[in-house]
């Protein structure tokens, strides 16, 4: 038996075609075969991102049943205090992803 430990390439017989030939940019292939190890923190990310749209899912349904009694206690028709929840979940919403985006840049 020879020390030499085979690549991907000497597992491809002699005859077989090669991925250029059949229409398959070999960038595509970069990786395939390899053992590269995952991003350390792979696993972490979807679990931030859950955890945050859980807090804000539950945060829009805390402010929904406190609006009735948020009304009477600072004087304000439901309606105006309704559009400015409306107001503040909106911009929540489209800053959550930006913010994320940030942290992840910028650190």
């Amino acid at each position: 038996m020879s020390d030499t430990a085979l690549t991907p390439k000497d597992a491809v017989p002699a005859g077989a075609p090669q991925a250029e030939s059949i229409g398959i940019d070999s960038s595509a292939l970069a990786g395939v075969g390899d053992d590269a190890e995952p991003a350390p923190f792979s696993s972490v990310a979807p679990l931030i991102i859950g955890t945050a749209m859980l807090m804000q899912t539950l945060n829009a349904t805390v402010l929904s049943n406190a609006l009735p009694r948020m009304a009477v206690d600072l004087h304000e028709s439901p309606i105006t205090l309704n559009l400015a929840i409306t107001s503040y979940m909106l911009a929540t919403a489209v800053f959550l992803p930006i913010s994320a985006w940030a942290a992840d840049r910028f650190g």
